[in-house]
């Protein structure tokens, strides 16, 4: 399976990675993608969109439903906002940390945060049969999916 990954890590193997850092396969914009449109099987964005604010997310998405072949997963985990902040309100400052990170680089600085009604509303407008994905090991994040639309 051909993939497409955004993010720290790749989580399927032998997946492409696409970074705007030059520590990827390929270095690129997620919000202008270089490849042709349904090149990828499936695509996985773990942790990016939360660098970029909501109009700029909702290009995101596009430009990965459009590399995704009819069919193809997009998998997509953001930080929990809910659950961040209730790690605020009980005293804990780590739900303030995962939502406002003080990186050096301003591409790495978070600019906004997700429930999981507003991630839902962000991919229903893009792809098909939204739904939860398991966030085992990834407590304080919303982990979900969606199938490209049929052309």
């Amino acid at each position: 399976m051909t993939w497409l990954s955004f993010g720290p890590v790749a989580h399927h193997p032998g997946s492409l990675r696409v970074d705007i850092r030059p520590v990827a396969d390929v270095v690129a914009d997620i919000r202008n993608l270089p490849f042709a449109d349904e090149t990828f099987e499936g695509v996985e964005c773990w942790h990016v969109l939360e660098h970029l604010l909501p109009w700029e997310a909702n290009v995101a998405v596009r430009e990965m439903a459009r590399v995704t072949q009819p069919g193809g997963i997009v998998e997509i985990a953001v930080p929990d906002l809910k659950a961040c902040a209730r790690l605020v309100l009980i005293g804990n400052p780590g739900g303030v940390r995962m939502l406002y990170s003080a990186h050096p680089e301003p591409a790495q600085r978070h600019r906004y945060g997700y429930t999981a009604a507003s991630l839902a509303r962000l991919l229903c407008g893009h792809l098909e049969q939204v739904a939860f994905a398991s966030n085992e090991g990834d407590e304080y994040a919303i982990h979900m999916t969606g199938i490209r639309k049929a052309a």
